[in-house]
């Protein structure tokens, strides 16, 4: 009786180690912040968005913010920044 509770105690014990393992070992990005996106990226055509519906749309993917922007081209764009 007494090697069963042994072998359950260590089963327990390696169970737990890994549980911590898998939590410490976690992506934290999503917590920190630090997963927002640095560089500019330009969707096509702002089509009837407004700066600030662009604004609002980078502001949810992780962009500090937007607006529509005249392209060479005369395309106007979404841009993120």
């Amino acid at each position: 009786m007494e090697l069963k509770m042994r072998i359950m105690f260590i089963k327990t014990l390696l169970l737990s180690l890994f549980v911590i393992y898998i939590l410490v070992s976690a992506p934290t990005s999503l917590a920190d912040g630090s997963d927002r996106i640095p560089v500019q990226s330009c969707f096509k055509d702002c089509g009837s968005r407004t700066s600030a519906d662009c604004n609002r749309y980078c502001v949810r993917i992780h962009y500090s913010g937007g607006s529509c922007q005249a392209k060479p081209g005369g395309a106007i764009l979404c841009c993120c920044s």
